[in-house]
């Protein structure tokens, strides 16, 4: 008999208490890594959005900058630029509706929907002898620059908006 009060262990009750005492801080412990698995999930998107966006921008700055006549327009598959001739075919002719022989289109922002809406601010006064609005004419680097407003869209519903301001020297 008297072995048996000598002997040592874990009773039932203590194993369980442990049991019970593990399962809770492992509980615990994988809730705050899931939570911090979609928090940088989501991070990793905002940032994605972000830096397409920065790259977009630099791309329609170069773009504006080149002093092209171009138009934006938001595509089914990103966001397109056309270009157009000057008048005469010269370097500071007035831009014209027709868009170059060899057309060019290209194609920014294509894994996104992109909304864009412009603001245009002409650097000079609207020439009264030519009745065309040059509001209507395609952008003119030379004489104007534009004030966007871009929205990237993917398809997790996430969006990115970004306003800037194009801007080239004027010669």
């Amino acid at each position: 008999m008297e072995r048996l009060k000598n002997e040592k262990g874990l009773t039932l009750t203590e194993l369980l208490a442990v049991l019970v005492l593990a399962s809770l801080v492992l509980t615990i412990t994988m809730t705050a890594f899931g939570i911090g698995a979609k928090y940088q999930a989501a991070e990793t998107e905002k940032v994605k959005l972000q830096q397409e966006m920065n790259l977009l921008i630099t791309q329609l700055t170069h773009a504006h900058r080149s002093g092209a006549c171009y138009e934006l327009l938001p595509g089914t598959s990103g966001l397109v630029r056309k270009v157009y001739e000057r008048e005469g075919g010269s370097r500071r002719g007035a831009c014209t509706t027709t868009e170059l022989s060899t057309a060019i289109e290209e194609k920014f922002a294509e894994s996104y929907a992109v909304d864009v809406s412009a603001d245009r601010i002409l650097m000079s006064p609207p020439d009264p002898s030519n009745p065309a609005d040059p509001l209507i004419l395609p952008i003119d680097p030379l004489s104007e620059n534009v004030k966007l407003s871009l929205t990237l869209k993917m398809d997790s519903g996430r969006e990115f908006t970004q306003t800037t301001m194009l801007t080239r020297y004027k010669e």
